[in-house]
């Protein structure tokens, strides 16, 4: 998620309490992915989860007087998202035997929300990190962090695998000054192939 200064965010509450357009435009962009990784944590299908983060937004437009803070908008969304994903679990639960088995073996609880929702703004800092990086550089890394192979982004982009790999680490040393512990840490572990994006 995009970080804004205070004084933006109170700009553009008020903005989206009147009534225009743009700043739930900007508001939908904002959280949007990190919602949508959130979201796909829980269910494991990326489909079902970009609809329930849509649903979550469209909520965010109906009710856009209810809004005083940033941070009540965004407790908003992760609750809303993170009950629709319990709903969701609780029907699929009843369609077949197997499918309560395995839930009722998966069904995540409190303490694994919460450390699903660190772990989405951790990767919503590196993501934002990673946007303002120069244009090959931020293509490359952003492919890199997305689990894509170097040769395979090499014959995307129509580059050399020597190039993805000096754009790496010229990523890497860029994204250094600009990451919390946690989110060097995490951006290390993604190239090391320890972690697998879904």
């Amino acid at each position: 998620m995009n970080a804004l200064a205070p004084s933006n965010e109170k700009e553009l509450l008020n903005r989206l309490r009147s009534g225009d357009g743009s700043s739930f435009d900007q508001i939908f962009h904002s959280f949007y992915p990190s919602l949508c990784y959130f979201a796909n944590r829980l269910l494991a299908d990326r489909s079902i989860a970009e609809e329930i983060v849509q649903d979550a937004l469209f909520q965010v437009w109906q009710k856009q007087g209810d809004f005083y803070s940033f941070q009540s908008l965004k407790a908003f969304l992760y609750i809303s998202t993170r009950n629709a994903c319990y709903n969701h679990i609780k029907k699929e639960r009843s369609k077949t035997l197997r499918l309560e088995t395995m839930m009722l073996d998966h069904e995540p609880d409190e303490t694994t929300v919460l450390h699903t929702i660190i772990e989405t703004e951790v990767f919503a800092e590196l993501y934002q990190a990673i946007e303002a990086l120069p244009e090959q550089c931020r293509k490359i890394m952003s492919m890199i962090v997305d689990g894509q192979k170097p040769r395979d982004i090499a014959a995307e982009l129509g580059v050399t695998v020597s190039t993805v790999n000096s754009q790496k680490m010229r990523g890497v040393g860029l994204l250094k000054a600009r990451l919390s512990g946690e989110g060097l840490a995490t951006l290390l572990i993604i190239i090391s192939g320890s972690i697998t994006r879904h």
